[in-house]
């Protein structure tokens, strides 16, 4: 009877005693897990979002800058143009003065005359100091890493442009004769012409100082265990990205006619070579 007064009487605390800890660590654990669900996570997922949107916002900008360069470039070749074409106004202004001034003084006749002759020259000769500039420069290579499989030859060219233009390259042509072990006095068979193909994706818009890469596939319906090499020809063509409407145009057609200029702003280059196995 004693015993259990003496145990109704104990603080209620100290009837829980055993139980607080575990309470205590059981909403511990609860708030943390809440705590990274509801906070952490979230935080996370926002910073992994941004991190996204700031490497696209980053590759936008280099792309922007690219075309900005492009469009400076043409800007550039445009002044050009447009000062040919002021010195071509002057010109005719002069011309005008001249004559007036003829008309009232015949003794200058044919001084004048000489001068705008000269005058008419150097404007020709500036025209053509343009028209120059209009030819693509492009510079090809043919990279040596050759890829030989039982069915295919992957090999590579690289096309550069070292002018101030920006040209566009049109799909190139290439055409292989096969040489077999045979042509060197072994006796093995090799695929006929009508069993090879060559493809290729090089094409586009090259600006002034990049270089692309033209990877080339030679692709037989027969085995080529008896192709020892092949020489080939490349024909590579590129024009001048040169709009109608530019000045630079307008200033060309004002002396030369479309055909001409049509002429000048393209330009082709046969490459020849030999691969060996």
């Amino acid at each position: 009877m004693t015993d259990k007064i003496s145990t109704e009487s104990k603080p209620w605390y100290e009837k829980y005693e055993k139980v607080v800890p575990w309470a205590t660590f059981v909403a511990v654990v609860l708030g943390g897990t809440l705590h990274y669900a509801l906070v952490d996570r979230p935080m996370i997922q926002s910073q992994e979002h941004s991190q996204l949107l700031t490497q696209e916002l980053i590759e936008e900008s280099e792309k922007n800058q690219r075309l900005l360069e492009e469009r400076v470039d043409e800007a550039l070749a445009n002044t050009e143009a447009i000062k040919l074409s002021m010195d071509q106004m002057r010109a005719e202004t002069e011309l005008a003065r001249a004559t007036v001034d003829q008309m009232q003084d015949p003794a200058r006749k044919e001084a004048d005359a000489l001068q705008l002759e000269k005058q008419r020259l150097d404007r020709i000769n500036a025209v053509d100091e343009l028209v120059d500039t209009l030819v693509p420069d492009l510079q090809v290579k043919f990279l040596p890493d050759v890829v030989w499989s039982e069915r295919d030859v992957s090999f590579d060219f690289t096309v550069t442009n070292s002018g101030t233009r920006a040209f566009r390259l049109t799909p190139p042509t290439v055409s292989v004769t096969a040489a077999s072990h045979e042509d060197a006095g072994f006796y093995s068979a090799r695929p006929q012409p009508d069993q090879l193909s060559i493809s290729s994706t090089c094409s586009g818009l090259v600006s002034p100082g990049d270089t692309i890469r033209c990877p080339m596939k030679l692709e037989s319906t027969a085995a080529l265990d008896g192709l020892s090499g092949f020489s080939y020809l490349a024909v590579f063509e590129a024009k001048t990205d040169l709009p109608p409407e530019s000045e630079t145009a307008k200033t060309v057609l004002q002396i030369y006619d479309e055909q001409y200029l049509d002429d000048r702003v393209w330009k082709s280059i046969n490459f020849r070579g030999q691969v060996s196995r």
